[in-house]
């Protein structure tokens, strides 16, 4: 009886090594992501024991990168942390109504990539969404693209944190 248990043990124990799950994001899937970002992603996942969880998709074609950074922070001060985190902004950010209880919206432009971030609030929590996207063969990605995909998934974040 004790080596049919060993046996059951020594199998559960290999299965549960092989069959791992790959780390979902709980702010936003896969099939949203790729939607954004015009095709099929690849995600990390970071999350803490605090609550604080950040998901990065990234999709590649061959002429252009696209990167998504879904961040969500719990904050004593999310008043405060919501200006920090305008910090890395490019240009001067713009309130946006309609999105959490306060948003701001700005370009996150730098050498490599054009970029668009939203910061927001909803009650004690901070979310930063950042949109970037570098191409070798264009020279400039329309602005207007890059804002409606940074929103839209503001406006879902928002949504889903209230």
């Amino acid at each position: 009886m004790k080596r049919i248990g060993g046996i059951i043990l020594a199998t559960t124990i290999l299965l549960a090594s092989a069959c791992r799950a790959e780390s979902v994001c709980p702010l936003l899937n896969q099939a949203t992501a790729s939607g954004v970002l015009g095709g099929s992603v690849s995600q990390r996942v970071h999350a803490s024991s605090n609550g604080n969880v950040s998901c990065m998709f990234e999709h590649h074609d061959g002429e252009t990168e696209s990167y998504l950074t879904v961040t969500v922070l719990s904050s004593q001060y999310p008043h405060h942390d919501v200006r920090a985190d305008e910090s890395s902004c490019s240009a001067a950010a713009k309130q946006i109504r309609g999105i959490g209880n306060s948003a701001d919206v700005c370009r996150a432009d730098n050498r490599a990539s054009w970029g668009e971030q939203v910061v927001g609030r909803v009650r004690d929590k901070v979310f930063v969404i950042y949109f970037r996207t570098r191409s070798k063969t264009q020279t400039e990605i329309p602005r207007a693209r890059l804002t409606d995909n940074a929103m839209q998934v503001a406006e879902q974040i928002a949504g889903d944190l209230f």
